[in-house]
């Protein structure tokens, strides 16, 4: 009888306790938690809008130069002949921004032996960093940097008739790349070149020449002509160009979120490796819809409805290293480089770190356009261009370009008044 007294007494116990519990509850709830909050603000939903492109006068007048060289006619030829003992000629000399190319015959084929010697000899007589040699049988050609080197000017690129003639084709991506060892204008169409992979190393004028190339095609095309992804993760090269009308609108889903529901719509540069993740598979849902597109018409290629969409990716490297999202970033490039052409969407990679582990071959096979500048080592060279050559660059937009062949080049300068300039005028 007593164990039943003791049972009810402690039942009763434990029905005020939990009850005491309930209403403590009930008057005090816990508060929620605040929603995450994106990344990037939504964009506000506002009426189309015709916009002009405003052409080469849009940037600053470049200041000017004079650009005539620092002669040394005949001081190569006296020199390897009466201090080196190579009997040859001078033939003809060529002059670009930043070296001069001395064309050399020689009298006798046995003294290209003598070559590698005379050119350390030169080297140490006229005080230069870098002279180096090309030989075609019994001519060879020894490139010297000059002393006097020249900038190259974006506008003065794009008011040249070569620039114009491709601008005037409203199909395609007009883009300045330079100028060559002639200074002669080097533009390019983007929309027919294969996809690119840009190498250099800080201060080679790869960002420079990237930024050129750019400005050049957005003051030529307008955003119904033109949509631009900008992946930047260093927030240093591609961020000014945040709220031109250019960018191409991305919807995200929410964060952690199942399908579309609260998806937010943002127009900017990517900055984070995840987002960098999204974007990149958003790119591949355009193409994939823009080939379904064609199919159901039964045609080949897109009209002119389709905007041309350049992806641009600054630093490659900071994501394909990226122990959450690298490999998936990998796969998405390869697979944007090698179906996207047709869809009109076009790539362009970039990276100061051209080692096997970033430009993987997989990267090297898709993106068979390059451009490249001076890199640290010749196993970088052979990485980024299949051969040695670019560690002995001069820095400073100092280039190779290979499409269709190997090109030397001096890439046109842009600088940050130029972005600005072309910033103002489309906000």
């Amino acid at each position: 009888m007593g164990d039943y007294y003791i049972i009810s007494i402690l039942i009763a116990i434990v029905g005020y306790i939990y009850c005491s519990v309930g209403l403590k509850k009930l008057q005090n709830p816990k508060p929620e938690k605040p929603a995450a909050t994106p990344n990037y603000q939504p964009l506000p939903i506002s009426p189309p809008m015709t916009y002009y492109a405003p052409g080469a006068d849009i940037f600053p007048e470049p200041p000017w130069t004079d650009n005539e060289p620092i002669e040394r006619n005949g001081i190569i030829e006296q020199f390897l002949t009466d201090e080196m003992g190579i009997e040859c000629e001078e033939t003809e000399i060529s002059h670009a921004p930043n070296t001069s190319v001395y064309h050399i015959t020689l009298d006798d084929m046995k003294d290209i032996s003598k070559l590698p010697k005379a050119l350390k000899a030169l080297k140490m007589r006229l005080k230069l960093d870098a002279v180096q040699a090309e030989s075609e049988i019994a001519d060879f050609s020894i490139t010297i940097p000059r002393t006097d080197r020249q900038y190259v000017y974006l506008r003065d690129v794009m008011e040249t008739i070569e620039f114009d003639r491709l601008a005037d084709n409203p199909d395609a991506i007009p883009a300045v790349i330079g100028v060559d060892d002639n200074n002669e204008p080097v533009c390019i169409d983007l929309a027919k070149a294969p996809h690119f992979l840009v190498v250099g190393t800080t201060g080679s004028g790869k960002s420079v020449c990237v930024n050129s190339m750019l400005l050049s095609a957005l003051a030529r095309r307008t955003p119904d002509q033109l949509q631009v992804v900008f992946i930047d993760v260093k927030r240093t090269e591609l961020t000014p160009y945040n709220g031109i009308p250019h960018l191409k609108t991305m919807t995200f889903a929410p964060f952690g979120g199942v399908g579309m529901e609260g998806a937010y719509r943002v127009k900017q540069v990517f900055t984070e490796p995840g987002d960098a993740e999204t974007a990149l598979q958003s790119v591949i849902n355009t193409m994939e819809s823009r080939y379904a597109e064609a199919q159901r018409l039964g045609v080949r290629a897109l009209g002119a409805e389709h905007p041309h969409i350049l992806v641009i990716i600054d630093e490659m490297a900071d994501l394909l290293l990226s122990p959450v999202f690298g490999k998936s970033i990998e796969n998405k490039i390869v697979r944007i480089a090698q179906l996207a052409r047709a869809a009109k969407i076009h790539l362009v990679c970039c990276t100061q770190s051209p080692t096997a582990k970033v430009t993987t071959s997989l990267i090297r096979a898709n993106l068979p356009a390059r451009l490249a500048f001076k890199v640290s080592t010749p196993i970088e060279s052979r990485i980024a261009f299949s051969k040695n050559g670019a560690e002995k660059l001069l820095g400073n937009g100092d280039g190779y370009l290979v499409m269709n062949g190997d090109k030397r080049i001096q890439a046109a300068y842009s600088d940050m008044e130029d972005v600005a300039a072309l910033v103002e005028y489309y906000s």
